[in-house]
């Protein structure tokens, strides 16, 4: 697989950046943007391919363009939903 070559600075950054990065080209540029990043490298692969990276995604899109707390009794903190009233997911 073609991509980042394995001593490029992008591969030195911690995975939980990098998601978060990941996860604002994915606000910006659509779901299609997974398959793209997943093209990249590997490393990348593995990251946008995680259910957990694909699920705050998709929690953290539908909350940019809806109010969840009008539909749910749990709130979006950090990129995981919290229940308003106990705290836990």
């Amino acid at each position: 697989m073609h991509g980042c070559p394995k001593d490029h600075w992008i591969l030195m950054l911690p995975a939980s950046v990098l998601e978060d990065i990941f996860i604002d080209v994915v606000l910006q540029e659509g779901d299609e943007a997974i398959l793209k990043l997943a093209l990249v490298c590997t490393r990348f692969r593995d990251l946008v391919t995680r259910e957990g990276f694909r699920r705050r995604a998709h929690i953290i899109w539908l909350d940019s363009v809806t109010n969840l707390t009008v539909f749910s009794p749990y709130v979006l903190q950090g990129g995981v939903l919290q229940n308003v009233q106990t705290g836990n997911v």
